[in-house]
């Protein structure tokens, strides 16, 4: 298992959580639970879920009546987030592994996510885990990608050329996860 993306580990990994509330996560997180909208007994899938933090928000959020699961490459962020599903009690399933590769059988999973995670792989990555989170999803199933893209207004142009060198974000504020997005037959592409 290897994935071709910006794997962050080391100190990066430990220092994650502090470093996303610094950003802003949060407020990502904070509108990502409630588009998402789980049902009782429905499956959700985070790629790219780091160290946890926004499952354990949906956790407190819907309760145990919903299947939970995260997978990141990083085996820093996946030990911080089972020291801390233990820790919780929260029923959570982390697993080591990469979004191009999904270890799970087709039309698995009734909502599949990526928060703040596309702008860390490369270009033919980023395709590789739309088709894969395309295989892994049921019929009618919902396809959540929160990220960095084109800047909508002066803050956001601020931002971009601020984080221009960082990772692969180039290619994701060009569009290019959009337009993977309806090469693979996803509608109702929003962008807020």
């Amino acid at each position: 298992m290897e994935t071709k993306g910006n794997v962050i580990t080391g100190l990066g990994a430990r220092s994650y959580n502090l470093q996303s509330f610094l950003n802003g996560a949060s407020f990502v997180y904070s509108k990502i639970t409630t588009l998402i909208a789980l049902k009782r007994d429905e499956k959700l899938l985070d790629i790219g879920c780091g160290t946890g933090t926004l499952l354990f928000r949906l956790r407190q959020r819907y309760g145990s009546g919903v299947l939970l699961c995260g997978i990141d490459p990083s085996e820093g962020m996946i030990g911080i987030a089972q020291k801390r599903n233990k820790k919780l009690q929260s029923q959570i399933n982390f697993q080591l592994g990469v979004g191009e590769a999904l270890p799970f059988k087709n039309s698995s999973f009734d909502v599949v996510l990526s928060s703040l995670a596309m702008h860390h792989l490369p270009l033919e990555t980023k395709a590789q885990v739309v088709r894969e989170a395309r295989r892994v999803l049921k019929p009618g199933g919902r396809l959540l990608i929160t990220d960095f893209g084109k800047p909508q207004n002066l803050v956001g142009s601020i931002i971009a050329f601020i984080a221009r060198g960082h990772a692969f974000m180039k290619e994701n504020i060009r569009g290019t996860v959009n337009e993977i997005l309806k090469r693979n037959r996803f509608k109702k592409i929003k962008v807020l």
